[in-house]
């Protein structure tokens, strides 16, 4: 209403100037431009207050609706259409030059937004199979941990769907998972691949990967929330972990989750000084560790898993980009 009552007032506002054949169409011309700001300007602020300030940008959404700005002055010249030949043919010549534009639009604006869609359907896959490369870069450095970046993606997703994660909350959580460890980038070889026990110096060191994580991704705005659990990921919910000491509500729930599911896998997952954990064991484990290391209610979410389910993703070793891809949506 607001979009086609501005249009209306600006193609009023010029008219009244005017009869000639230019101020006419330029009444149109403005008519159009106005309805394409106010209902552009309308669907930002809905996206702004949803995304909030740091997702949120004006220029660049004002450049990506830009498309549709010569629709909108079709639509404005349409109404120029229509009012000469309201005052030459009558109502039913109006309708006859409305009828061809309109839907000449219609198809067009109905094309140009299945581009767009097709373009962000792009743009979204390469993001996630870069995501998926950097995740075998962490893989690659430790061979004994191969996989553990895909199965925690996995469990961490279960948990999410039991919790009721929205579509845009697993989103984030499938990626922070997937990158939780990139921080061990830049953890010297000689720690992260030392065979023996680390000295308390080296477990010093050891322990920055989370906050060098956090700084690697800190420039992605599309990470912004899903390096919360990069951060965060060893913080335990009696207070007793790090980098923070953050405890219970504090961390955020997305880590929260993820802490599970990075801590099962180490327990199941086979190392040099020993063997891993039944499947039966380490979820007693975790179960056994509600209140202090993870938080009760997001051990009830992992409760609910089936064996089944867990025991699939723990005995599938390799997973293909393509089905990896498809858990984020």
């Amino acid at each position: 209403m607001l979009t086609f009552s501005s249009a209306a007032v600006a193609f009023e506002l010029m008219y009244r100037i005017s009869s000639s054949v230019a101020v006419v169409v330029s009444a149109g011309i403005a008519g159009g431009l106005a309805a394409w700001l106010v209902n552009h300007f309308l669907l930002g602020t809905v996206l702004y207050a949803e995304q909030g300030n740091a997702d949120f940008r004006w220029q660049a959404f004002f450049r990506q609706v830009g498309g549709v700005l010569p629709y909108y002055l079709g639509y404005g010249l349409t109404g120029v259409g229509i009012v000469a030949a309201s005052t030459r043919l009558g109502d039913p010549g109006a309708l006859i030059v409305l009828a061809a534009p309109v839907t000449i639009v219609q198809i067009a604006t109905t094309r140009w937004m299945k581009e767009q869609a097709a373009r962000l359907s792009d743009a979204e896959s390469a993001f996630n199979a870069t995501l998926i490369s950097l995740s075998k870069a962490i893989d690659l450095r430790d061979k004994d941990t191969e996989g553990h970046c895909r199965r925690v993606v996995e469990y961490s997703l279960l948990m999410g769907r039991n919790l009721r994660f929205s579509q845009d909350e697993m989103v984030r959580l499938s990626h922070g998972a997937l990158l939780h460890d990139i921080g061990k980038i830049g953890v010297p070889d000689a720690i992260l691949m030392k065979p023996g026990p680390l000295t308390e110096e080296e477990w010093a060191i050891m322990r920055t990967h989370p906050e060098l994580g956090f700084q690697m991704v800190s420039d992605v705005r599309q990470l912004e929330r899903a390096r919360e659990i990069i951060l965060n990921h060893h913080e335990r919910f009696d207070g007793r972990g790090y980098p923070r000491g953050l405890s219970g509500d504090a961390i955020p729930l997305p880590a929260r989750v993820f802490s599970i599911a990075d801590s099962f896998d180490a327990m199941i997952s086979d190392r040099p000084y020993r063997k891993g954990l039944p499947l039966h064991e380490a979820r007693a484990e975790v179960r056994r560790c509600a209140g202090t290391q993870f938080d009760p209610i997001c051990v009830a979410a992992f409760d609910q898993i089936p064996d089944e389910e867990l025991r699939h993703i723990t005995e599938e070793r390799a997973h293909p980009t393509e089905e990896l891809l498809s858990l984020f949506r």
